[in-house]
């Protein structure tokens, strides 16, 4: 019962959030509605009319065809205008409604799309870049469903339903009572099946996304793919996803198939039992043909409308798991986000950087980083040295706010970094990671991430200073040229390149660059190394290498091992202290009969 109750509970939340959705739309809702009452009332006019016009030709009998005609006529008119009516009513509120369900689900990826871009690297770690872009297709797709097609549908089958049992009640009640006996039935059956289509349904999107990220990751690294010949292996792990998939949809198939053919026995069987029990009526006396026929119309709405609103209900039930999972994004929490009493940057911005006692573990796993001091002045070049997996680009990330430190403080300018706002903190820093990330769009475009205004001449300039321009303007179409997704159609140095004229366009007052000329040749790396220097003139940077040459000119270099700084200072003075750092650097630098 506890399990029932917990079951419920986010169900019906769900439901009242997806709701809630649509409050904005009012308007449009309740226009809908009055057109749909107006639709259901012409509806129902017709099994009435046609009542009416059997009685009367019954009445008149076959000895009068021209009274017979006139009759035929003038209600087959009565009845192509209420159609004609109906059409127009129809158009207008399934319009109406489609529109305002299409504005809740621009509204709602709106929502959605915004919350991913505010999650921090710490949610991104653990999720499945595939399975999050399943989310923002498959499962809000489903959601659109449900509040556009699904509400016009409900409405009007619920509205139908209403009224024509009201009218077959109103008309015998006796006759009507065979029909609710169905309903508890029918009830039971589908509260029953909608918990198990709900199951189902999480059970399909769980497995479609499973599906989409394994897509999604085998075709990002198609070249290592293919250069070691896993494509057979590719092809088994996304044939295991789609059979999984295809399981679990058949599954869901068969519960809606035998659950809708068991609604349509028990209602059509109960429309048997009213036609017979109507046709007595009718030989005793107390109906006439023309009711009768109405009768059964009326039976056939309200039979067809529970059919609509029962696989409806299922359906609700599917998008209902599917807005669990979009809303379980929508409430998770960034790890790093604003303060409520965030304050801004005083400029100009100094640039001092201070680590205080600062330790740092990923989720629930070892410490990263045991109690980091370390103070670089404003305008101070340090260079981070040591080990791979020594927690380098670790700290680099603590002073861009990826993350924040369980222990001890980062401060930029006397001020703690989380009492900063997060887009004024991050907009004075310029950021060169070690694997560089270009879009899918021109080379001017991705330039333009560094600072969207710039025009054509400073993005040259930005160029020029990365010893990117002449490469630049080989390509095809120059700047117009499209680079591919994640930058395929140029070399990795290329690629470097353009980044460090993005982070040189942003002009920032910071610049973290990790291993900024790794993917460069040596004439490259000279040559955008000179650059770096004097951009770094005046800056506060952070410098990841472990080419120890590129470092030889910081103020100040930290050797960092096991989440520990070591060692600091100059190149000369940790050469002649002939610690961890001269170490490494007789490891880089040691003759070729050393070996």
């Amino acid at each position: 019962m506890r399990e029932r109750l917990r079951s419920a509970r986010p169900t019906s939340d769900e439901a009242r959030r997806l709701l809630a959705l649509g409050r904005p739309e009012s308007p449009s809702i309740a226009a809908a509605l009055v057109l749909l009452a107006g639709q259901t009332v012409a509806s129902l006019s017709v099994p009435w009319l046609l009542a009416q016009l059997l009685d009367q030709l019954i009445e008149l009998g076959f000895d009068s065809v021209a009274g017979g005609l006139m009759t035929l006529g003038r209600f087959t008119t009565a009845i192509l205008v209420l159609f004609a009516v109906r059409a127009l009513l129809s158009s207008g509120q399934s319009y109406l409604l489609a529109r305002a369900g299409e504005r809740v689900v621009l509204r709602l990826r709106r929502r959605l799309y915004a919350h991913l871009l505010r999650l921090g690297p710490p949610f991104y770690d653990h999720q499945r870049v595939g399975g999050l872009v399943s989310r923002m297709t498959g499962d809000v797709a489903r959601l659109q469903a449900a509040a556009t097609s699904d509400v016009a549908a409900v409405l009007t089958a619920s509205v139908t339903l209403a009224g024509a049992l009201s009218l077959l009640i109103w008309q015998n009640w006796r006759l009507a009572a065979l029909l609710i006996l169905v309903v508890p039935p029918v009830v039971g059956l589908a509260r029953f099946n909608g918990r198990r289509q709900r199951k189902l349904g999480e059970q399909v999107q769980d497995r479609q996304a499973a599906m989409a990220g394994a897509v999604e990751e085998s075709l990002g690294a198609i070249r290592l793919l293919q250069s070691f010949v896993r494509e057979p292996h590719a092809q088994a792990r996304f044939e295991d996803a789609s059979r999984s998939l295809m399981n679990a949809s058949l599954e869901r198939a068969r519960v809606v198939a035998i659950f809708g053919s068991s609604i349509s026995f028990l209602v059509f069987g109960a429309l048997a039992g009213i036609l017979y029990a109507g046709g007595r009526e009718v030989i005793l006396g107390r109906l006439t043909p023309g009711e009768l026929v109405a009768y059964v119309v009326y039976t056939q709405m309200v039979a067809t409308s529970a059919g609509q609103l029962v696989g409806l209900y299922g359906n609700w039930s599917g998008a209902l798991g599917a807005g669990r999972k979009v809303f379980h994004l929508l409430d998770t929490p960034p790890s790093v986000e604003d303060r409520p009493a965030a304050v801004g940057l005083v400029h100009p911005v100094e640039g001092r950087i201070r680590f205080e006692d600062v330790s740092f573990a990923y989720g629930r796993g070892d410490a990263v980083l045991h109690g980091i001091d370390l103070d670089v002045a404003p305008g101070e070049t340090i260079a981070l040295v040591g080990p791979s997996g020594a927690g380098k680009s670790t700290m680099m990330h603590l002073v861009a706010r990826f993350y924040d430190p369980q222990a001890g403080r980062l401060t930029l300018d006397g001020h703690d970094l989380r009492a900063l706002r997060l887009a004024e903190l991050r907009g004075a820093i310029g950021l060169v990671p070690q694997e560089t990330t270009l879009f899918n769009a021109t080379v001017a475009e991705n330039l333009r991430y560094g600072r969207l205004e710039a025009t054509d001449a400073q993005l040259r300039a930005a160029a020029e200073a990365a010893f990117a321009a002449p490469f630049i303007d080989a390509l095809p179409d120059g700047y117009a040229t499209v680079v591919g997704e994640r930058g395929i159609r140029l070399s990795a140095g290329e690629r470097q390149r353009i980044a460090i004229a993005r982070a040189l366009l942003k002009d920032p007052r910071i610049l973290l660059l990790d291993e900024a000329t790794a993917s460069l040749d040596s004439r490259s790396e000279s040559l955008v190394q000179a650059a770096l220097e004097r951009l770094m003139a005046g800056r506060t940077s952070l410098v990841i290498a472990h080419r120890l040459s590129t470092v030889y000119s910081a103020d100040r270099i930290a050797v960092v091992e096991r989440g520990r700084i070591v060692e600091v200072g100059s190149h000369a003075e940790l050469i002649a202290r002939g610690g961890l750092y001269g170490q490494l650097h007789a490891l880089q630098f040691r003759e070729p009969e050393a070996e």
